[in-house]
């Protein structure tokens, strides 16, 4: 299963946990929306359902959505505009 992160800047990159994978090459890092791929399941803290192992048989791919949860208001409404499938983790 390939995996992503959209990076929205907010984290200091000294303690940020996605972009030491993404040095580490274990996830490909993405620093705008439209490059997040269509059928991936995008986790995001504000979804209402939540990841079960039935979405391993619609996607190959997941997204983590990496921004400050203090500041999660400012992304809700583009969030909840995407064209892609959204889960919470359980």
């Amino acid at each position: 299963m390939k995996l992503y992160v959209y990076d929205a800047g907010q984290c200091d990159p000294k303690k940020c946990t996605a972009k030491k994978l993404a040095r580490s090459g274990l996830i490909t890092s993405l620093n705008m929306m439209q490059k997040i791929p269509y059928k991936t399941i995008v986790l995001v803290p504000i979804a209402g359902k939540a990841l079960s192992p039935p979405d391993r048989a619609v996607t190959n791919s997941i997204t983590v959505f990496d921004c400050s949860w203090k500041k999660i208001d400012a992304f809700e409404d583009v969030l909840m505009r995407m064209k892609r499938k959204k889960r919470a983790l359980p």
